[in-house]
């Protein structure tokens, strides 16, 4: 099921509904739109009611400008508003950022995953010397030079891989979206999270992350694991690439099996 649900400024949110179980909803990082979780839905939808989202400016959802995190937390307040029961939340990336800001600030969050999330400030995620190179692609509208330098210099993608992810259809919606990249990694450099805010949460959260994580990952996680009150951290079996492409199970595993279990506690 396909539905859209209007944020508080106005900016039309897409979503897909499938599946049964409890509900989770997997929100995206940078370069993507909700057919990012495509490949994996054929094991959640077993399991889980999963709503996918486009976040703003990306797929089939609006935009409003001038663009702001708080704008994300607010499309989150609105999705959730559509369901009666606690909705579970899984973000990727920049969508972790985005999940861990509606924590204490969005209502009927049952717990929450973030995947590899970006140490606060962008340290380690993205040099300023990267970033400079994918704003001016994108000045010049070079579009797919800006998505493969993210790809390959901050998502740390091989080049096969990215050649691969080329050739498929859902390519051109990343190529659509690629103007939202600069804009969230400048939000993501000036990002920081309220510490003593989120310390008064009581929402579950797994940390979750590839068994190759870099120094920056490991801060960052160290850093969450310090702040949150209710917090697990668990190392796929697989890098972190690898886990979002193409060994999807250890991916897919972890987060049904957290899911599962913190929904009886709802």
């Amino acid at each position: 099921m396909v539905g859209q649900v209007t944020s508080a400024d106005g900016t039309s949110i897409t979503y897909d509904v499938d599946g049964s179980g409890p509900i989770t909803l997997f929100l995206h990082g940078l370069a993507n739109d909700r057919t990012r979780w495509r490949p994996m839905l054929p094991v959640l939808t077993k399991e889980l009611r999963v709503v996918t989202v486009d976040r703003r400016g990306r797929g089939d959802s609006g935009d409003t400008l001038p663009y702001a995190l708080e704008r994300e937390v607010e499309d989150l307040q609105a999705l959730l508003a559509l369901f009666k029961e606690p909705v579970h939340l899984v973000g990727h990336a920049f969508g972790a950022v985005c999940v861990l800001e509606a924590l204490t600030r969005v209502p009927n969050v049952a717990s929450a995953v973030l995947c590899r999330f970006p140490a606060p400030g962008g340290d380690g995620y993205c040099s300023s010397h990267v970033l400079e190179k994918i704003l001016n692609a994108l000045a010049v509208d070079d579009f797919a030079r800006a998505t493969r330098i993210y790809f390959g210099e901050v998502a740390h993608m091989p080049r096969d891989l990215i050649d691969e992810i080329s050739r498929l259809p859902t390519w051109r919606n990343r190529l659509q979206a690629a103007h939202t990249i600069g804009r969230e990694l400048l939000a993501l450099e000036a990002f920081s999270y309220d510490k003593e805010r989120l310390s008064k949460g009581s929402v579950p959260v797994m940390l979750l992350h590839g068994n190759d994580a870099d120094a920056s990952t490991e801060t960052a996680m160290a850093a969450l694991e310090a702040t949150l009150p209710v917090v697990e951290r668990f190392a796929m079996r697989a890098g972190q690439v690898a886990a979002m492409n193409t060994d999807i199970a250890a991916f897919t595993d972890p987060v049904v099996a957290w899911v599962k279990r913190h929904h009886k506690k709802t």
